[in-house]
């Protein structure tokens, strides 16, 4: 939820999750949940200048689980269980078996999204125990089926797919995919992710292959030599 200068909105909170830590803000509520310490976390906030108007009759409220039409969802964050993918311009479609991001705690950045530090980017963690990279909400498509996750990616090598995020706050996020303040993020929805294929034949006579070859799903060319330049 964004605010820019002057907005008035009213929000509809949500029970964290994960290990149910706070880190940041600063520091007014750092440390595990615990209700019993909300009157001492209003009193912190309001005398650092923070303006607080209780609402009772919006404590009481009844609020329904918030949701989403599939468009919307796939606008946002792509693809997820049960979805109809069209390949290209061909008549050739695949659907989704299965998604291992968690509804709610899905991985996007932008104004207003869930990658910021204390949110979906952990605080306070070390290099060595956060991604590099993480590819958010990519449709894979390989030998082991047609599903949504995230990819971590650690000194150039693919170390996690499954769930990325911060522990402290999203639920189901998977040991070796924390996500860091320093984590750098590509965007993977609406996008499809398979494995390169390798060609192991390759007489190396333009750089012009390397576009053609990205172009028909190879990653990795071997070979030996560079003619026949004659009849090429």
């Amino acid at each position: 939820i964004r605010f820019e200068p002057g907005d008035t909105k009213t929000v509809t909170l949500v029970e964290i999750g994960g290990k149910k830590e706070i880190h940041g803000g600063s520091f007014m509520a750092n440390g595990k949940v615990d209700l019993n310490r909300a009157d001492e976390i209003i009193e912190r906030l309001q005398k650092a200048g923070f303006a607080n108007t209780p609402e009772p009759a919006g404590d009481m409220a009844h609020i329904e689980p918030h949701s989403m039409d599939r468009e919307a969802y796939m606008r946002m964050f792509g693809a997820t269980t049960g979805d109809l993918i069209r390949l290209g311009s061909t008549d050739l479609w695949v659907k989704v078996e299965r998604d291992l991001t968690s509804f709610g705690d899905e991985c996007t950045f932008g104004g207003g999204k869930t990658l910021r530090e204390g949110m979906g980017q952990a605080s306070g963690r070390c290099s060595d125990e956060v991604l590099d990279t993480v590819i958010t909400n990519a449709l894979i498509i390989d030998w082991t089926g047609i599903y949504v996750a995230d990819i971590g990616i650690k000194e150039g090598n693919i170390v996690g797919i499954g769930k990325a995020g911060n522990p402290d706050i999203m639920e189901g996020v998977s040991p070796n995919m924390i996500v860091g303040a320093g984590t750098d993020v590509i965007s993977g929805e609406r996008n499809i992710i398979t494995a390169g294929g390798v060609d192991t034949h390759i007489h190396f006579i333009a750089p012009e292959q390397v576009d053609e070859a990205l172009a028909s799903g190879i990653t990795t060319m071997l070979g030996g030599g560079t003619g026949p330049s004659t009849g090429t």
